[in-house]
This record gives C-alpha cells, structure tokens and sequence, in this order.
C-alpha cells in the first residue's frame, strides 16, 4: 500500500497482479503490461521463492526476508499458492518467453509431496517450508488450482492424478452441497468449516473447468 502500511509483506497480492497483467498483455499486446509482469517475475525470483526448499513464502518483513508463523514458529508455506504461481510460470513463458519452468516444476513438486494428502488426494490448507505440521484442513480453492498446475506440468501418471483429485473435489465439496453451490472449507474428517459461500471460490472453479475443457480439446 502507499502510503506504506504497518504489517508484513504478503506475496498474494503480486501472485494477482501479475496474472492481471498477463491476461492483459493477452489481451491487448500491450508492453506496458508485458514489462509490469517481468518485473513481478523478477520479484518473484529474488525474494518470494526460496530455490533451496521449492517453496513460496506467504509472509515477509519489509527486507523480503520471511516470516515465521507465530504460534509454530516454522515458516509456513500454502500448498495451493505454489500451484497457482505454477500454472502462472507456465503462463508467463507461453506469452513473454520468460522461462521460470525449473521453478515451476519445484513448486508442483514440493507441493505434492509435501501438501497433498496421499489418502485422499486432496491438498492441505497449509505446511512447513521444511515439509513439517502440516494443516490437514482443505479449501476448495487450493483444489482448483492443483488440477490447473497438474495440466501444465504433465507427466506420465498426470491424467490419473487430475482424474482422482476432480473426484474428490467433487465428493468433499460440490455433491453434499444444494444444486450450484459448494463448501468452502472442510477439516480432516470432511466436516464443513463454514457457513457462508464465498464468491471467489467461483473464479477458481471457472479456471479449473477451462484448463480442464482445453485439455480434453487439445487430445481430440
């Protein structure tokens, strides 16, 4: 914010801003959007991601330096945004040529090893930058964004492992709710965490469902 606010740096907003400014620049052609975009990778390289764990850092003081959890003390890392900044790697080399696949693929990597339940598939709210206490809550979003990281990333066994994670979104968050809703949050049992249905998880599902359609068209 400007002027500065008290409190630490998040990497959210810039993971945002830069799919803004790719959606942009598609759009229109644009440098300007172009430029913005490689300047957030250039963020992204230097202080959000740490190459020696492959993994994204949510918070940071104001030298970029990450911040541990206060009531862990270990450096907590979100699954489902390491699957997000994937697919957005893959999209920033697709239209600017900007080749941060290693990273990408370090990402998806350590996300599923790390932050995806091996029983159910499903991928947990949060973990350790060092792969420790992880968060076995799930949000349906981070769901949507591992089946669009899956895509891009590929791989023998990747149809299996998209097909198994759509049928355990569809199972723990679409089917026990009423007809076009969805839970937002369940704990480790499936117990719903809440009881509201927020409007973003609606952006997630559309991005999920277009990944999913323009894969099925790309092997016709």
């Amino acid at each position: 914010a400007w002027p500065v606010e008290a409190g630490p740096l998040q990497q959210n907003p810039h993971m945002h801003l830069l799919e803004a400014c790719l959606a942009l620049y598609e759009a229109s052609g644009e440098a300007r959007f172009a430029e913005a975009a490689d300047r957030l990778l250039t963020l992204f390289e230097r202080h959000l991601y740490d190459d020696r764990s492959g993994t994204l850092a949510e918070f940071f003081d104001r030298d970029w330096r990450r911040l541990p959890d206060a009531a862990s003390g270990v450096v907590r890392v979100e699954p489902g945004h390491q699957f997000e900044w994937c697919w957005l790697l893959h999209e920033a080399h697709r239209l600017l040529g900007r080749d941060l696949r290693d990273a990408a693929r370090r990402l998806h990597g350590f996300a599923l090893r790390a932050g995806t339940d091996a029983a159910t598939g499903l991928v947990f709210d949060s973990v350790g930058a060092d792969a420790s206490q992880p968060d076995r809550a799930t949000r349906l979003w981070p769901q949507t964004e591992a089946i669009r990281a899956h895509l891009v990333v590929g791989g023998a066994d990747s149809g299996a492992v998209v097909e198994r994670l759509v049928n355990a979104l569809m199972r723990r968050f679409l089917l026990p709710a009423p007809p076009g809703t969805w839970l937002d949050h369940t704990g480790p049992a499936g117990e719903a965490r809440v009881d509201r249905i927020p409007a973003s998880s609606l952006y997630h599902l559309q991005g999920a469902c277009a990944a999913l359609q323009g894969a099925v068209a790309a092997q016709r």
